[in-house]
């Protein structure tokens, strides 16, 4: 909370209904507040006026894997960059993301990325055999995203990916 009053509780006031999207909210507070901290993560800040590029490259890297923006990216991660980057960038390019609890494992976890119907996973390496055992009981899933890890496969797209991609416009067309 600032000395001024929590810094986004206004937004539902300061913006009208169909301007209350996350690119022009995050464009307005970054212009608003520049420098001053955002967030402090584990071994990552990010400052008001880095957040309008996050979610645009986040959005760029979900493009590239050619991902309709109806098709959910489920997000399997503790406090760091990435889910910021991932929730974010979906909503940049007018999608939905599902934070999953994570700890989640076995049948909970296959559950819950059948019940959201999870086309993309972002998690880091320490989960992929508990994914692995899920995975052909959750056919939807098309790509595991690696946040930390540097592997070399097809279906994986490095974590920094995620954080440098190409920047993506914002989505013209979100229906209210």
């Amino acid at each position: 909370m600032s000395a001024d009053g929590p810094i986004l509780g206004e937004t539902f006031n300061r913006f009208a209904l169909k301007e209350r999207t996350l690119p022009r909210v995050l464009t307005h507070y970054a212009e608003r507040h520049g420098g001053r901290a955002f967030a402090a993560l584990p071994g990552a800040s990010l400052r008001f006026s880095e957040a309008p590029g996050l979610a645009a490259r986040a959005a760029g890297a979900f493009d590239s894997l050619e991902l309709a923006r109806e098709e959910c990216v489920a997000i399997l991660l503790g406090n760091r960059l990435e889910f910021i980057a991932t929730v974010w960038g979906q909503a940049w390019r007018g999608g939905v993301s599902a934070p999953l609890n994570p700890g989640l494992r076995g049948d909970a976890l296959a559950h819950a990325l059948r019940k959201c119907g999870a086309r993309a996973l972002v998690t880091s390496s320490h989960t992929l055999d508990d994914i692995a055992a899920v995975a052909e009981p959750t056919p939807a899933l098309r790509h595991i995203i690696v946040v930390d890890d540097d592997l070399g496969l097809a279906r994986h797209l490095r974590g920094r990916d995620i954080l440098d991609a190409a920047p993506s416009p914002p989505a013209a067309d979100v229906k209210f």
